[in-house]
């Protein structure tokens, strides 16, 4: 995560984006995915938590690679955050054999 500070605003506004990988090490193709940001304070509260929908189908053994996630609007600093995939479609076989981009 990098956190960048919106110029142009009266009250401190924080921006956050994300480099992720994920990897399909299943045998089945995933898609519709669903993840989850939190964002947690220097002591490790939590201060916010976000979701991102991901539309591409990862195959069985492929890595998808998303470089520019961008979250925005936040009120405070945020020193970390985690990500969770906390839902994707089971994709058939037969149909989801070409990645969705």
């Amino acid at each position: 995560m990098v956190l960048e500070r919106n110029a142009g605003t009266t009250k401190p506004s924080f921006s956050a984006r994300h480099e992720i990988e994920i990897f399909n090490r299943g045998n089945v193709p995933y898609k519709e995915m669903r993840l989850n940001f939190v964002y947690l304070s220097r002591t490790g509260k939590a201060l916010e938590t976000r979701t991102y929908s991901i539309g591409q189908t990862i195959l069985p053994g492929a890595t998808l690679k998303l470089t520019d996630i961008r979250m925005a609007g936040f009120s405070s600093s945020a020193a970390e955050s985690r990500v969770s995939i906390v839902y994707a479609d089971i994709g058939n076989a037969s149909s989801d054999m070409k990645p969705h981009n």
